[in-house]
């Protein structure tokens, strides 16, 4: 019943998109729209233009996305899941460091190691459940909070990371965004530097390195989920892009050179 319910809904809805989107023969012959085919439930419609015809398919599967419920995303509420459990004991970790380096006599070597590594897993905790976690389509996050997650993700490391964009983003944004550095990564094991770049709603990456290490199975899988390619668990942002930027209507281009890697979408 649940299922035959779910489809009623979905055919009202294409119904009622159907209509919202009519066009009078008139009008569309003023406009010189010579369409071959109609799109199916659209009347009255002369289909000659594919100008005409992609924007119409693109605005109906923004207002279906509106009105239809999104799946839930497990992938991304067990990864919140996970990285929700651990940074609390992660941050009570590091909050009795601090109380013990109070003490004189608690300096040395090894209290400085165990600092930096409870401060190292806590920011990349924190990355984490912006790249992998779930992302509602409202929900924002403001620029001082990714700054200060990429700066403490980054420092100390091999890798510089230079974010250029508003002050309030969407969180999905972003998230697609940390997908994409944690994929640059992976070409940058010897060091070098990722820039990050927004205009208007259209986002840039760029990674550059004097030496550089680019598998191009794994960048094929970008721009085409269903290229053979062996993924492993280090690997795993390259099979969640494709399906992030799905969401969002986008293409992502990709460029990849010698010393160099370019990434807009």
């Amino acid at each position: 019943m649940r299922e035959i319910g779910a489809q009623i809904h979905l055919s009202e809805v294409d119904h009622h998109l159907a209509r919202m989107l009519e066009i009078h023969r008139d009008a569309v012959a003023n406009c010189r729209l010579h369409l071959p085919q109609p799109p199916i439930g659209l009347r009255r419609m002369p289909h000659q233009h594919a100008r005409f015809q992609n924007p119409c398919h693109h605005r109906l599967a923004l207002l279906k996305e509106r009105l239809v419920p999104e799946k839930p995303d497990l992938a991304a509420l067990v990864g919140s899941r996970i990285c929700h459990d651990l940074i609390s004991p992660i941050g009570a970790i590091g909050n009795g460091v601090e109380l013990m380096l109070m003490d004189p006599g608690s300096t040395g070597p090894e209290m400085a190691l165990i600092t930096e590594s409870v401060a190292h897993a806590n920011a990349r905790i924190r990355f984490f459940r912006i790249a992998f976690g779930a992302a509602g389509p409202d929900q924002r996050i403001g620029r001082t909070e990714v700054t200060a997650v990429i700066s403490d993700m980054t420092h100390g490391g091999r890798v510089t990371i230079d974010w250029d964009s508003p002050t309030d983003l969407p969180r999905r944004d972003v998230k697609r965004v940390f997908l994409l550095i944690l994929c640059l990564e992976t070409a940058l094991p010897y060091g070098g530097r990722i820039s990050i770049d927004r205009n208007d709603t259209r986002w840039s990456l760029q990674a550059s390195a004097a030496k550089m290490k680019v598998a191009p199975r794994l960048w094929e899988c970008l721009i085409n989920p269903a290229a053979p390619a062996e993924i492993g668990p280090a690997q795993v942002q390259f099979l969640l892009v494709p399906e992030e930027i799905s969401r969002q209507h986008r293409r992502l281009t990709t460029e990849l050179a010698e010393n160099q890697i370019r990434l807009s979408f």
